[in-house]
């Protein structure tokens, strides 16, 4: 038990750098699983697997916000969504104007 004492001290410098490295991997955690959750909504969209369907014209209401996995993942299917009908939006203008042409 004494050699284990002796051992332990060479041990107390390193105890605050040990903090640090449980804090930054626990964020890196964190930011590892926020990042999976977001490409999820995105992989969808780009492969077709989300059967929603959002036309051009309609208006897009915003999801209420949740702070779990599926709130976040409506968010950011919202978010497509809205980008998606812009383009669409903008496309369509730019084709009503060169018919008129």
């Amino acid at each position: 038990m004494n050699k284990l004492k002796r051992l332990l001290l060479f041990g107390k410098p390193l105890v605050p750098t040990f903090v640090t490295y449980l804090l930054f991997s626990s964020l890196s955690v964190v930011f590892s699983v926020a990042n999976f959750t977001l490409i999820i909504p995105l992989l969808e969209l780009l492969f077709g697997t989300n059967t929603a369907v959002v036309p051009a014209n309609a208006p897009v209401a915003t999801p209420k916000i949740i702070t779990s996995n599926s709130g976040i993942k409506d968010q950011v299917l919202h978010y497509f969504a809205s980008i998606k009908a812009d383009f669409l939006n903008y496309f369509a203008e730019l084709l009503n104007q060169s018919d008129g042409k």
